[in-house]
Parts: C-alpha cells; sequence; structure tokens
C-alpha cells in the first residue's frame, strides 16, 4: 500500500518524507505525530512595532480555548509542548494584568502555536499553524526576506494596522510602507503574491472612530465575555449563530473597505497595489483589551471584555471552505475527496488500480485529490498524494461515511465513493448538499437513486473522469448562486 509520507514540516515548511521518522531534517525539532492526521492552515501575522499583534495573538489564542461554549462540538488542543507552555504564559499574563512581551526578534523555525481545531464549520478539522513576525523586521527591505524565507508558502496574511499609532504625528510608517516591505521580501525569495488573501486586521479600534455602522459592530459582539472570567454570564450556543456571524463579517468588511478607500490617507493605493498582484483584500477590526493598560504600570486594571477578536479567524475559515481559495484559486479547478471501501468484495477495486489511475488522471486536469478508507475517519493521503493501491489492512470496520463527511467542506469537496454496496449510513445525508456532490463508483451497478457511475474496465476511466469534471463545474455553479 502507498503509505503517506511527503508533508509539509511546520518548523520549516518545506515538503519531507516523514514515512520513516518524525524528525525534520533541516530543524530537528520533532513533528507531533498527530500533525500528520489533518490538514493545515498556516497563518502569518504582519505588521509594524506596537501595532497590537502580539497581544491580538493572546486574545485570540484565549477565545479559541473557550469557543466550544458556542460552537457545539468545536474543540481546541495543543499540538506540542511549546505551544502549551506559551499558552500557559499567556494565561498567567492576563492573571496578573501584564501585557504580552513583544515577538523576538529572530529567525523564524519555530511558529508561536501549533493548535488542533477540531469539528470547524465547513472545513472540518484543522491544525492552526500561526507564525508571528517581529513588527521591527517591517521597516527593514533588506532583512524582511531572511526571517520569512519559510513562510512564502503560507495562503492566508494577517495585516495587522493600528490607525490611532499609524497616524500619530511622530509616525514615520505607512500603509504603503507595510505592503511594500512584505512584497520586496516575498520577491528575493522569489514568491508570487497571486493567489493569496490579505485579511487586514484594524486593532486598537475602540481608540479609534470609524463612524457608527462600525462602531457599533464593535461594541456589540456576542462573544465579547468570552474570556471574562468575572463576567456574569457567558455566551452560549443560543447567543451565536455561524451563518449569521459570517454574513456580518462579510458586510462589515465591505463597510471598513469604503472607510479604507475614503477616509484613510494612502488607504485606495494600499487596496489597489494589494489587488494589482493577485491578492484577495478583506477586512476586520477588532478590539484585544477593550481599554487601555494603566500608562505608569501598564498593568490592565480588570480583566479584559475583548471585541471582535474571532473575527480574522473565522474569515480564515470562510477563505478556507471557499472554492479554490487557500489552496491555489489559480490553477485548481476542484477538490475530489476519494473514499475507498475496503471489504473483502470490494478487491476488484484495486486489482485494476482504479484509484491510483483516477486520482492521476484528476491531478492532471489540475484538480487536487485526497482519499479515506470508508469507515475510517483518518485521512489516508493529502492533497497531491497518489492515493492507495490497496485497501487497508483491516476490512471488517463499520461501513460508515459520515464521520468522513462531517469533516468535509460541502463548499469545495465532491465526493467519489468506490465501493460495492451502498454505506450503512448514506442515506443519512440524503437530505443534505453531500446529494448532489457524491458520486458512487462500483463494478456493478447499485440500486440507489444516488448518481453512480458503473465501472468495467480501463476504457470507462476517460468517461469517469469526464462526468467528475462535468459535477465539479455544475456544482461550482449551484454553490455562486
Amino acid at each position: 500500500m502507498n503509505k503517506p509520507a511527503s508533508f509539509t514540516c511546520p518548523f520549516c515548511l518545506k515538503r519531507h518524507d516523514f514515512s520513516t521518522t518524525l524528525i525534520c531534517p533541516e530543524t530537528d525539532y520533532k513533528i507531533p505525530k498527530e500533525f500528520l492526521e489533518h490538514e493545515s492552515l498556516w497563518l502569518v501575522t504582519v505588521g509594524f512595532s506596537g501595532h497590537g499583534k502580539t497581544v491580538y495573538l493572546t486574545a485570540l489564542t484565549l477565545a479559541l480555548q473557550e469557543i466550544g461554549a458556542v460552537l457545539e462540538d468545536v474543540t481546541m488542543d495543543y499540538l506540542d509542548a511549546e505551544t502549551k507552555d506559551e499558552v500557559r504564559r499567556m494565561r498567567y499574563d492576563v492573571m496578573e494584568g501584564d501585557m504580552p512581551p513583544p515577538t523576538p526578534r529572530e529567525e523564524l523555525n519555530r511558529p508561536l502555536l501549533m493548535l488542533k481545531l477540531a469539528k470547524l464549520p465547513g472545513i472540518g478539522t484543522r491544525n492552526v499553524v500561526i507564525f508571528d513576525v517581529a513588527g521591527e523586521l517591517f521597516t527593514r527591505f533588506d532583512e524582511i526576506h531572511k526571517y520569512i524565507a519559510a513562510l512564502k508558502h503560507v495562503k492566508t496574511i494577517w495585516f495587522f494596522i493600528s490607525l490611532t499609532d499609524l497616524y500619530n504625528p511622530k509616525s514615520l510608517d505607512t500603509m504603503a510602507d507595510l505592503f511594500g516591505t512584505y512584497r520586496k521580501g516575498m520577491d528575493r525569495l522569489d514568491a508570487s503574491l497571486k493567489g493569496r488573501n490579505m485579511i487586514v486586521v484594524y486593532t486598537k479600534a475602540d481608540t479609534r472612530n470609524f463612524g457608527p455602522e462600525i462602531d457599533v459592530y464593535l461594541q456589540n459582539d456576542p462573544l465579547a465575555e468570552l474570556t471574562n472570567r468575572n463576567a456574569e454570564r457567558l455566551p452560549t450556543t443560543d447567543d451565536f449563530d455561524w451563518k449569521t456571524y459570517a454574513e456580518d463579517i462579510k458586510n462589515i468588511s465591505q463597510k471598513l473597505r469604503v472607510y479604507t478607500e475614503t477616509q484613510l490617507r494612502g488607504g485606495r493605493q494600499f487596496i489597489s497595489s494589494a489587488k494589482n498582484e493577485g491578492m484577495r483584500v478583506e477586512f476586520c477590526v477588532t478590539s484585544a483589551l477593550g481599554t487601555n493598560p494603566d500608562r505608569d504600570t501598564n498593568k490592565m486594571l480588570e480583566d479584559s471584555t475583548r471585541f471582535r477578536v474571532v473575527d480574522p479567524f473565522i474569515w480564515t475559515v470562510l477563505l478556507e471552505s471557499e472554492i479554490g481559495s487557500v489552496r491555489g484559486a489559480e490553477t485548481t479547478k476542484g477538490h475530489v475527496t476519494l473514499i475507498l471501501d475496503s471489504s473483502t468484495e470490494s478487491g476488484k477495486i484495486y486489482e485494476e488500480k482504479l484509484p491510483v489511475q483516477l486520482g492521476t488522471m484528476l491531478t492532471s486536469f489540475d484538480f487536487e485529490v485526497r482519499s479515506f478508507y470508508l469507515g475510517q475517519s483518518k485521512i489516508v493521503t493529502h492533497w497531491g498524494q497518489t492515493p492507495p493501491d490497496s485497501p487497508a489492512r483491516h476490512s471488517t470496520r463499520p461501513r460508515l461515511a459520515g464521520a468522513i463527511f462531517d469533516q468535509l467542506s460541502a463548499g469545495t469537496d465532491k465526493v467519489v465513493i468506490m465501493t460495492s454496496r451502498l454505506p450503512d449510513d448514506l442515506n443519512d445525508y440524503r437530505t443534505t448538499l453531500w446529494k448532489e456532490r457524491t458520486l458512487l463508483v462500483s463494478m456493478n451497478e447499485l440500486d440507489t437513486d444516488w448518481e453512480q457511475f458503473t465501472y468495467r474496465n480501463s476504457s470507462d476511466l476517460q468517461p469517469l473522469v469526464n462526468l467528475i469534471k462535468r459535477m465539479s463545474t455544475t456544482n461550482s455553479h449551484s454553490t455562486q448562486s
């Protein structure tokens, strides 16, 4: 069986073969075994010193610890001891009212945080890998590329801008400077900006007048008390609806775009520069402290009520769930998830090496393919890897697809189930979008109204690929409508 081997290392962001060892050959750090079981959201922070990046990341981490209170079944775990220790330090600082220390200026070969978020809406379980780049580096064209050399594969960039600090009369920095430094560093890495997502995060928003609509949105945060240990009542699932919140984020992003273009000196040029490079630009507004620390002690005088700190993260999840977004919209035509039956009667599927042949052909047409075994929630091969050429060793697993469906995105994934008979729980998903996005492939005709393709020999391979291509195009149109 082809075992998944090549993964992107979270420490050097290069692909290595981890089939025999979990040690990164470039850094000698050990990869958490659990890291190899899920896809990752790679994030990097961009921003000048003093603009609130580190304070925000502390607030976000504390919020994600509590996110299960408002999103049922969503949980957060630490993937390595370093992250756990860092989060404990964050908790201690909050308890003592201390401001977090600035990001040290050093080469990035270890992410600030490595988390696992389970059952996120629309995308399932993901590793969340966050790199925090020291703000002082963004004032130097000639140095930034040395520190983000490993980050050129990151698709979602968080640009942190405190307008209060940026437009301080003593400030020498501009929005154009920040983007120009980032672009110059990526140029030196020979890395294109095309297809990347930029989320502009306006920090310290409680110190800036954005206008009535934006200010009201900031203050009317249903999750504001999520991390407040002194809150009289914590938010619950009754206070939070994912779809409504997502629409609000999109609407406020558009209002912040207009604000940036019309009210900020250099704002229109900043947006145009990013768009001209092929980047998608979205906006958020946050207040990670809710109020200013004491001027003399630099300590918080009371437990913080934080506003809209989860917005950048939710925007990232929404971008990940959209077709072609984070995985390279300029080249990928679609994403196909193979679910492979391992029961004894499914042997002919592997005799014909159908998973391998189909994966190879779909890849040649710019599709990305990954695979699972029916009845097993753990991924077998990730995007870009060759599907297995033999069944799972244990063929007596329950013939269930639900645990796999539940971690996929109905907005991006097309599912091909290769099976000799229907999964036992398939009809539980009859009234969901999976009814339109799933194709059954079998060596014999199945008694079902789910869309199916009967594969008899290699001459059927091209018609099967054509059907998946048509299914992908049709579903893309229906998603956009």
